[in-house]
Parts: structure tokens; C-alpha cells; sequence
């Protein structure tokens, strides 16, 4: 089941949502203010790996957001 990045139109605020099918779409509303106006954003892939194979033990880049979780962050 797919994690999608959404922005409100009304109140400009970023979310995420798991979203299991088109009705999921269809019923979706902006976390902070209710709105239906909300935009599927692009997301983009936080992926990296160190010589080993493991997550190099970096923190997120403030650029990045939340993205990343702690791990390797290519931004």
C-alpha cells in the first residue's frame, strides 16, 4: 500500500497519507483544516547505502524534511 505526499490548497499544509485505492482518494481531507482541496505531491526517494550495505548513520538533511529517518540522506 503506497505512502503518497499531499499538500493542502486552502491551508498549505504537507501530509502524508497511505492510500489503498481510488475511494481512499475520493474521501481524503487536509489533517489540519478538513478540506477536500488537497494535491498529490511527487515524492521523492531517500535511498543510500554505505560501502557495507548498511544506512550510513547520518541524520537528515534540514533540506531533506522528514524523508530520510535518520538514515543516509543524498541531499
Amino acid at each position: 500500500m503506497p505512502l503518497y505526499d499531499f499538500v493542502c490548497s486552502r491551508c498549505d499544509r504537507r501530509f502524508e497519507e497511505l492510500v489503498r485505492g481510488a475511494q481512499d482518494l475520493g474521501d481524503l481531507k487536509c489533517p489540519g483544516c478538513g478540506s477536500e482541496d488537497v494535491v498529490r505531491q511527487l515524492s521523492l526517494a531517500c535511498v543510500g547505502a554505505s560501502s557495507g550495505g548498511h544506512h550510513a548513520p547520518e541524520p537528515p538533511s534540514p533540506a531533506c524534511g522528514s524523508c530520510c529517518s535518520g538514515g543516509y540522506c543524498p541531499h
